[in-house]
């Protein structure tokens, strides 16, 4: 019978424990509603991880950031998955643990995934000729001065944090390092932008929209969680999203149950 569960109930470091003592072989699969990671272990060990765009210990990382999604643990032989994890089951999760007081510690610091950076002078940004030079190496072979550079080459003054590291490829905690390091340097500033966790919508009846992006953000609408957990949870750019958010607004199909004094900061947002 399958290991199912939600990780709300069941934490990663619970059940990455729980497959040591098992010595089990397989995959453990965690699914959220537009966003999913895989977890492969070999004879209760830890061997590889897959995130979005990421693999080994930066996927491990980010999926241990969740605290929920859906999970199925699947056995299977797992021939051909390829070994780019080799810690114990117990020196891994310290590894997280310590990942984990890093990314809150930061996460605070940058205060919203949802700000968006932009660089105080042209002279900083990364020139193009090196842009194009970085977008043809793959994240997993490049070296951390090169991931760092293309985290700055992925920041053009409209694109939210969450895009800016989605689209570098690089574990989330690592963007928000250099995003960081380069505010404190004075190269980089923060737009004044609203504070997206500040505002919480509900749905006024049936909401459609021939838009892609905007479905997504309406099956997300519970009524309980902020727009920016929203935004994060269907992976799409704040600047492509607030304009028609605020035109629902304003025809009465999204209702604010929190935040309704920022519509017009929220209209007046031009990222796009």
């Amino acid at each position: 019978m399958p290991l199912t569960g939600n990780l709300r109930e069941f934490d990663l470091a619970s059940l990455i424990q729980f497959m040591s003592g098992k010595s089990e072989t397989g995959v453990l699969v965690i699914q959220r509603s537009y966003r999913s990671g895989n977890i492969y272990f070999r004879n209760g060990r830890v061997i590889h991880a897959q995130a979005r765009n990421l693999m080994g210990m930066d996927a491990f990382f980010d999926l241990f950031t969740w605290n929920e999604g859906n999970f199925e643990f699947k056995s299977e032989s797992l021939p051909n998955i390829p070994i780019t994890i080799d810690l114990s089951s117990e020196a891994l999760i310290l590894e997280a643990a310590r990942v984990i007081d890093e990314w809150q510690s930061k996460r605070q610091q940058l205060k919203s995934l949802t700000c968006v950076p932009y660089f105080v002078s042209p002279e900083f940004a990364i020139p193009s000729a090196v842009q194009v030079l970085l977008l043809r190496k793959k994240p997993e072979t490049m070296t951390y001065e090169e991931k760092e550079r293309l985290v700055l080459a992925n920041i053009d003054g409209r694109r939210d944090f969450a895009t800016i590291a989605r689209m570098s490829g690089v574990v989330t905690l690592m963007a928000i390092s250099v995003v960081l390091e380069n505010i404190s340097l004075g190269r980089l500033a923060i737009r004044d932008l609203v504070d997206l966790q500040e505002i919480v919508p509900e749905l006024s009846g049936s909401v459609t929209s021939p838009f892609t992006p905007v479905q997504k953000m309406i099956k997300a609408i519970d009524g309980n969680r902020n727009l920016e957990e929203i935004l994060l949870e269907i992976e799409e750019e704040r600047g492509k999203i607030i304009p028609e958010f605020v035109n629902l607004v304003k025809a009465r199909r999204i209702r604010l149950k929190k935040g309704s004094e920022y519509l017009s900061r929220l209209e007046q947002e031009r990222l796009y």
